[in-house]
């Protein structure tokens, strides 16, 4: 069937063009829970400090005259939460491409061990 083994000892070598079609199933897998797992850091990013949520709700609701005040608070708002998606992107980012590969090593890890508690591998390969 598939020499288990010779797969992730070709994938801890970096040898990923022999398995394009695993790397493909795993990365359909894993995407997802990333996607998950940024959706979870943005709404932890969205509890803001309640002094700046009622600095943008005071401006937003100013009725001081000037409409500057509303477009500053709006602007302030926008701006938070674009802040909130850019660090989200730029925290997995890091994740995935600054730790020269740790990460995706620590996947690789991850089902080599999967495999070896179903049996699929023997106990002490990889």
């Amino acid at each position: 069937m598939l020499d288990q083994q010779g797969l992730f000892a070709d994938l801890r070598a970096g040898e990923w063009g022999k398995h394009a079609w695993l790397l493909f199933l795993l990365g359909t897998n894993v995407l997802p829970t990333l996607a998950h797992a940024a959706l979870g850091m943005l709404t932890l990013l969205y509890i803001y400090p309640g002094f700046l949520r009622r600095l943008v709700a005071d401006l937003i609701q100013s009725d001081a005259g000037s409409p500057v005040r509303r477009i500053w608070g709006a602007l302030l708002y926008a701006a938070m939460n674009v802040a909130s998606i850019w660090i989200v992107v730029g925290g997995l980012f890091g994740l995935l491409s600054l730790d020269h590969g740790a990460v995706v090593g620590w996947i690789i890890d991850g089902f080599a061990a999967y495999a070896q508690f179903i049996g699929a591998l023997p106990a002490g390969a990889s």
